[in-house]
């Protein structure tokens, strides 16, 4: 109840002796940006945020941390519906303080991503583009998301159609033009997303399947291992660590000696890397067995393999 200095004790009944509380009262604080995901209506509010210094490469993996979609399959639009790309800042686009930016999607892909945020397996396989280089990519998406959100049925599923845990999820094909290799997009690993996450369970089915994917690095230089420190996943970081600690080839002029603080490490990478180049000649094998049409080698089919199968960096070169 409201007070004003014109009442007296008697006009609200008050006896004497009693006893008053003060209480403050609280205002709810105002988010200094809205986000809209135009796909299912949530809506993300930013309250620690400059508007102004804000880049949108920041507000993107503000959006790709609270929904799970990798960048790359997504966009950011002002309220006029013009793309905000992420070199430039909040303050370029004239977007002030308590606006709203929206999340956009690829044309046709909302029934895919709620399906996948339901964890509805068959709604999901409906829902992937007929076109093989759109559906693989889809896949990857799928991948990815369910990593963010710990489907394991899901991720498993994806991972039975052909999707690699060691690969990261890269361009759509409408882009594959683009040949920008500091692209954040061409790190992103759904690995990388269920250590963030501390999904163990999906982690424990990644590194299973694919043993690179232990040693591949996001667009910040982390490994699985890094992020799972960063975050303070500690299950996570004995499961790496337990599998790095399984000796499983031994050559001493390649790993060092046992006595070698990163021995094991070093070991668990070699074999690493066997196994992907093993998996680069398999694909060599199938993609010059495919000629052009006038007789040559597809080599330049073979070169976006390799550079999609290889990470770009690596701790240890063998």
């Amino acid at each position: 109840e409201q007070w004003y200095h014109r009442r007296v004790r008697g006009d609200v009944g008050i006896p004497y002796g009693a006893s008053l509380h003060c209480k403050l009262r609280e205002q709810e604080p105002i988010p200094n940006l809205h986000i809209m995901c135009n796909y299912n209506g949530q809506k993300i509010h930013l309250y620690d945020v400059d508007v102004v210094t804000v880049s949108i490469f920041q507000l993107q993996e503000i959006v790709m941390n609270r929904t799970g979609l990798p960048l790359g399959s997504f966009r950011l639009a002002d309220q006029m519906g013009r793309e905000m790309f992420s070199k430039h800042t909040c303050n370029d686009y004239g977007v002030l303080p308590g606006a709203t930016i929206y999340v956009q999607v690829w044309k046709g892909w909302s029934d895919l991503i709620n399906a996948t945020l339901e964890g509805n397996i068959p709604a999901v396989q409906t829902s992937l583009d007929p076109d093989k280089a759109v559906k693989f990519y889809q896949m990857k998406v799928v991948t990815f998301l369910a990593a963010h959100l710990g489907l394991l049925e899901l991720a498993e599923e994806m991972l039975n159609a052909g999707v690699r845990a060691d690969e990261p999820v890269g361009y759509h094909p409408g882009k594959k033009w683009c040949s920008d290799r500091s692209d954040p997009t061409l790190h992103l690993y759904a690995v990388h997303k269920a250590t963030e996450e501390g999904r163990l369970e999906l982690l424990r089915l990644f590194m299973s399947r694919y043993p690179c994917s232990i040693i591949v690095q996001n667009y910040r230089g982390q490994d699985a291992l890094a992020i799972a420190e960063e975050k303070g996943h500690t299950a996570c970081i004995t499961h790496i660590n337990t599998k790095q600690s399984k000796p499983q080839v031994l050559i001493p002029e390649l790993v060092g000696s046992p006595q070698d603080e990163d021995y094991l490490y070093r070991n668990y990478c070699l074999v690493a890397k066997m196994k992907q180049w093993h998996a680069l000649g398999r694909d060599k094998v199938a993609l010059l067995n495919k000629r052009n049409s006038d007789g040559s080698y597809n080599t330049k089919a073979l070169e976006a393999r390799k550079s999609q199968v290889l990470p770009s960096q690596s701790k240890y070169y063998v």
